[in-house]
C-alpha cells in the first residue's frame, strides 16, 4: 500500500505542475493507449472472420446467388475462399439477414424432392404433371449429388424416355450429363467411369445409355465404342485385361513393399476364346438293351351241334317230353408268342466347359530404384570413426544388384500364377535398376515477400502499436520536461566566509564548507558546483584553483 501511496502522490503532484494544456494532451494520450490496447487484445480476437453455415461447401451457383444478394445490400466485407465464404464476426447477422431477404437456403441433395413435395396436389395437378415434376427433381438431387463429388465444382443431368412404337410399345431410355471439373480441370477417367456408373444405377439404364460431357475439356464421351472412352474401349476382352493387370500389379506391390520406390509393370495376354466347351463319346462294343417288349396269346375255338329246326331241337319250353341226344364236340387251342428288343452300342460321353478370357501369359517388370542399392552398400560397408563416407561406385554396386535383382525374380514368380513350367524366370520376370533423381524443390517466398505479406495482413495492428508508442514517448517526453526540479541551497549557505583573523586561505575554508553541503543536500558535487558559478564565479573560481593545486 505504501508504493501504491507514493506513486498515487507522485502521479497527482505531477499533474497538478502540470500547465491546463499538457493536463488535456496527456489525458488524450492515455485515452488513445487504452483504446489501441483494447482493439489489439479484445476487439480484434471477438470480431475474427468467420465462415457462413459451418464452414460447408457450396456450389457455384450458390456462390453467384449469395454473392449476389450481398451486393444488394451493399456489404462488400465478405471473401471466397475455395467453395467457401468468410464474412467479419460482427456484421454475421447482416450477412445472413441479407441471405434471407433474398430467399436463399443452402440446398441439400433432398431439397429438390422438397420442393416437388410442397406444389404437388393430387386433386388438381394431373398424373402425368406430377410424374414430370418428380423426374425434374430426381434430375436435379442428382446434378446436387454428382457436384458433390472431389473434383466436380457443378454438374445438371437430363434423363429421356424416347417412345419407339411396336406392340408391346417400346421406350428408349437415355441420361446425359454435363459436368465441369473445378479449377478449369479436364475429368479425369476414374471420374468419368464414375459419374457413368452413378448415372446408369441412379436412372435404372445401361452404362452405354449415358452420355458424359465434360465443359472444360469440350469433350463428349458416349457410351458406344464409335466414342472416345477415358479408359479404352469397354469390351468384354478389354475390361477383363484391364482388371487382371491390375489385380497382379497390387499383389506383387503388396509382396515388393519392402523396397522403398519399386515401379512394377504387368502384361497380361487372355485367352480370346468366350465360349469353350468340349464332348467326349467312348463307344463300347457289347451293345446295352434299352427296350425289350415280350407279346404271348392262346385261344381255343369248339364248334357248336347242328340239328333240325323246331321247338325240340332248339330247346323251346313245353310240357312236351324232350329226347337228349349226345353230341360229339371238336376243340382246337393255338398259341401264339412274340417279343421285341431294342438295343444300342455302349457309350460314355462326357462334356466341360472351361471358363472364357483366361490369362495365358503373365509378365512383369520390376524397376528397383538405385538409392536403395546404394543403401545396401553403405550397411554392408559401415564407415570408420573419424573418416569421410564415400559413395559406391558402379562396379561395386552390381553384387548388390544381382543379389536384389535375384530376390526380387523368386518373390515376383511365386506370386504370378502359374504358366509354362520350361519357360525360364527371366522370360517371366525382368527386374533392373534406374537412376531416381531428388524431386526438384519449391523456391520458398523470400524474406521480403513474407515481410510484406505480414505486413499486408497486420498493419492496422503495426498502425495502432505504433500510435501507442508515440504516445507513451510523448507522455515521457511531458513528464522529464513538467518534472519539479531540485530545491537548491541558498547561496549563503554555498560558501562560508573566512573569518579575518584567521591566516588560512579562504578557498580552503570554502572547499570543506561545499563538500558538507553536497553532502548535506544529497546533490551532486557537479550540480554544487555549477550553482555555485551561476551565483558567486570568483568563489568557484577560488575553489577550482584550490583543487587544481593540490592535484598538481
Amino acid at each position: 500500500m505504501d508504493v501504491l501511496n507514493k506513486a498515487y502522490g507522485q502521479v497527482a503532484e505531477l499533474f497538478r505542475s502540470m500547465t491546463p494544456g499538457a493536463r488535456m494532451t496527456a489525458a488524450m494520450l492515455l485515452v488513445t493507449i487504452v483504446v489501441s490496447l483494447t482493439y489489439l487484445f479484445v476487439f480484434q480476437i471477438h470480431t475474427a472472420d468467420e465462415y457462413l453455415f459451418g464452414s460447408r461447401d457450396f456450389s457455384q451457383a450458390e456462390l453467384d446467388a449469395m454473392q449476389s444478394a450481398f451486393a444488394a445490400a451493399r456489404l462488400d466485407e465478405f471473401e471466397v475462399v475455395g467453395k467457401r465464404i468468410r464474412v467479419p464476426h460482427s456484421k454475421l447477422v447482416d450477412y445472413l439477414q441479407a441471405l434471407s431477404q433474398s430467399n436463399f437456403l443452402p440446398q441439400n441433395f433432398d431439397s429438390a424432392i422438397d420442393e416437388a413435395l410442397a406444389k404437388s396436389n393430387s386433386i388438381i395437378d394431373s398424373k402425368p404433371l406430377q410424374d414430370y415434376r418428380f423426374s425434374q427433381a430426381s434430375q436435379k438431387k442428382f446434378g446436387q449429388v454428382i457436384a458433390a463429388l472431389a473434383g466436380i465444382d457443378t454438374a445438371t443431368a437430363q434423363f429421356q424416355e424416347v417412345p419407339k412404337g411396336g406392340f408391346p410399345p417400346q421406350v428408349e431410355r437415355k441420361a446425359t450429363v454435363a459436368v465441369r471439373g473445378t479449377a478449369g480441370r479436364e475429368l479425369s477417367p476414374t471420374l468419368v467411369q464414375a459419374v457413368r456408373t452413378a448415372a446408369s444405377g441412379w436412372f435404372g439404364i445401361q452404362p452405354h445409355d449415358v452420355t458424359i460431357i465434360d465443359l472444360n475439356g469440350n469433350v463428349t464421351f458416349g457410351g458406344d465404342l464409335a466414342t472416345r472412352e477415358p479408359n479404352g474401349p469397354s469390351t468384354p476382352y478389354a475390361d477383363a485385361k484391364r482388371w487382371y493387370e491390375s489385380y497382379w500389379k497390387s499383389k506383387i506391390e503388396d509382396c515388393l513393399a519392402v523396397y522403398p520406390g519399386v515401379v512394377v509393370g504387368v502384361n497380361v495376354e487372355l485367352d480370346p476364346e468366350t465360349d469353350n466347351e468340349s464332348k467326349k463319346v467312348t463307344v463300347d462294343t457289347q451293345p446295352i438293351a434299352l427296350e425289350s417288349n415280350t407279346y404271348t396269346k392262346t385261344s381255343e375255338s369248339r364248334p357248336a351241334a347242328g340239328g333240325r329246326p323246331g321247338a325240340v331241337p332248339n330247346e323251346v319250353p313245353s310240357n312236351t317230353p324232350r329226347d337228349i341226344t349226345s353230341l360229339t364236340s371238336q376243340a382246337t387251342t393255338l398259341d401264339e408268342n412274340r417279343e421285341e428288343q431294342v438295343s444300342v452300342a455302349g457309350h460314355q460321353q462326357t462334356i466341360s466347359k472351361k471358363a472364357s478370357l483366361v490369362p495365358s501369359s503373365v509378365t512383369a517388370t520390376v524397376l528397383v530404384p538405385k538409392s536403395h542399392l546404394t543403401k545396401l552398400w553403405h550397411q554392408r560397408n559401415p564407415v570408420a570413426a573419424g573418416t569421410e563416407p564415400k559413395e559406391p561406385t558402379d562396379a561395386e554396386l552390381q553384387p548388390i544388384e544381382r543379389d536384389v535383382t535375384d530376390k526380387i525374380t523368386k518373390a515376383v514368380v511365386r506370386t504370378l500364377p502359374p504358366q509354362d513350367p520350361t519357360a525360364p524366370a527371366a522370360s517371366l520376370v525382368e527386374v533392373s535398376s534406374y537412376e531416381d533423381l531428388p524431386p526438384a524443390t519449391l523456391a520458398g517466398p523470400t524474406a521480403t515477400a513474407s515481410a510484406l505479406a505480414w505486413m499486408t495482413d497486420n498493419w492496422h495492428r503495426l498502425a495502432l502499436f505504433g500510435i501507442g508508442i508515440v504516445s507513451l514517448l510523448m507522455i515521457r517526453s511531458m513528464v522529464r520536461t513538467h518534472a519539479p526540479a531540485a530545491p537548491s541551497a541558498a547561496p549563503a549557505l554555498a560558501v562560508v566566509a573566512p573569518p579575518e583573523d584567521t591566516s588560512e586561505p579562504a578557498a580552503a575554508l570554502e572547499a570543506p564548507a561545499l563538500n558538507r553541503r553536497a553532502r548535506a543536500s544529497g546533490a551532486s558535487l557537479r550540480d554544487e558546483l555549477t550553482a555555485m558559478v551561476r551565483e558567486d564565479p570568483d568563489a568557484a573560481a577560488n575553489v577550482l584553483r584550490t583543487w587544481i593545486g593540490d592535484a598538481a
